[in-house]
């Protein structure tokens, strides 16, 4: 754990000074009320920066088809990272063409000449925090126009919109303010999230998920098994894991003989597993935003500190209760709190 707080104080020096050496200036005009900032002649080039993880991507699903069914003939493009494209299903039907973003130094720079060839009118990035990356995509992408949130590095757009306070806001209502730029009120639009799946089926199942992106999001999930086999026997269990959790899911199935395990080949797999749960048990994840989509009950677990400067990434729109500890992992999280908002939930 302290080597990991080391490498990311070490990550953040190395942005700073990148950040430095990259930040175009560009004179910044803050939208403060609903206004279409962007008249294009021709069938305008858009490009929206979204080169992160998979929930960031999830939770953008909502501007992204509004800002489509706004613009039905712009050729709207999507970077996306190669933690995230897996889950491109969600987006891919909204937008023209789909970028990856690679680790590979001679890959990156052969996309921002690729960027940069397309003479892109607008880049949208639909990042509520500084990125880097950001900056140096627009830089090197030269769009006529780009458009954010306004932050601490707005000076690398051409125009903002507030930052929605993000203590008191979802995620989702703070991306989709971007519409104001474009003249739309997003309190008069359906933000609600989707992701296609082959089924809608519902079966008595409570779907509980081991771990998040990081170590830290592993929980010790085999006393709340336990007590739901014992309380709530007409459920079947789905247990929910990674490839690096394979051992343990063995060591769960061994136990307790009526749980259903394997791992799920893709995220589009996962996704229709995820959506025949009627419940769902889950770290701070990926899966609280499906559950938002398909609009099942969840219980969360969140790792907090008191330097958060935002709150946790809460469901949208969706009946959930959340668990929020101080502590560094989620390794000593309290069973009673789990029961006791399971019960809540699932009587609800």
């Amino acid at each position: 754990m302290k080597n990991e707080k080391l490498l990311k104080k070490v990550e953040l020096a190395i942005k700073k000074v990148v950040n430095k050496l990259v930040t175009q200036n560009r004179l910044t005009y803050p939208l403060t009320r609903i206004e279409n900032a962007f008249y294009f002649d021709t069938k305008p080039r858009i490009l929206l920066l979204r080169q992160d993880r998979i929930g960031d991507l999830l939770i953008s699903t909502s501007f992204v088809r509004i800002l489509r069914k706004h613009l039905p003939d712009a050729e709207i493009d999507i970077l996306l990272s190669s933690r995230n494209v897996t889950a491109k299903k969600c987006i891919e039907r909204y937008v023209s063409n789909i970028y990856v973003l690679e680790k590979s130094i001679g890959k990156y720079i052969a996309l921002l000449r690729k960027l940069n060839r397309r003479k892109y009118d607008l880049i949208i990035d639909l990042f509520d925090a500084t990125s880097t990356t950001s900056a140096i995509i627009i830089k090197y992408a030269n769009p006529i126009f780009a458009l954010g949130i306004d932050k601490k590095n707005s000076q690398i757009y051409d125009y903002t919109v507030p930052m929605l306070n993000r203590f008191n806001s979802n995620i989702v209502e703070r991306l989709c303010n971007l519409l104001i730029a474009f003249g739309i009120n997003p309190s008069e639009q359906n933000l609600e999230l989707e992701y296609p799946v082959q089924t809608t089926k519902r079966n008595q199942r409570i779907g509980i998920n081991l771990s998040g992106v990081t170590k830290s999001r592993y929980w010790n999930a085999f006393d709340a098994i336990e007590y739901l086999y014992k309380h709530y026997p007409n459920y079947e269990i789905r247990l929910f894991y990674t490839q690096q959790y394979m051992d343990v899911s063995e060591n769960y199935a061994n136990k307790f003989p009526k749980l259903i395990t394997g791992l799920c080949k893709d995220f589009d797999t996962f996704a229709n597993e995820v959506v025949t749960c009627s419940y769902i048990i889950t770290p701070d994840t990926s899966i609280v935003h499906l559950c938002s989509a398909f609009k099942i009950p969840v219980v969360v677990m969140y790792l907090t500190s008191p330097n958060m400067q935002h709150s946790p990434w809460y469901p949208y729109h969706l009946e959930y209760r959340a668990i929020t500890t101080a502590d560094e992992t989620l390794e000593h999280i309290n069973l009673e709190d789990i029961v006791r908002q399971v019960n809540e939930i699932i009587k609800t």
